[in-house]
C-alpha cells in the first residue's frame, strides 16, 4: 500500500504515526507499550541516539 503514497500521503501518514506514538510515550501506563512507541520512533528517526 505505501508504495502506491505520494509523497504528501506518506507524509501525513508518518505525521499520523509520530503523533500516535507520542500519545503512548505520554499517556500509557503499560511499560512494554511504551517501549515499542520509543523503538518505533527512533526507526523513525524522530529520536536519536548520540
Amino acid at each position: 500500500m505505501l508504495a502506491i503514497l505520494n509523497d504528501q500521503e506518506r507524509g501525513e501518514l508518518r505525521h499520523i504515526a509520530v503523533s500516535s506514538m507520542c500519545e503512548l510515550m505520554r499517556y500509557c501506563d503499560d511499560f512494554e507499550v511504551r517501549a515499542e512507541a520509543y523503538d518505533i520512533l527512533t526507526q523513525l528517526k524522530v529520536i536519536h541516539h548520540d
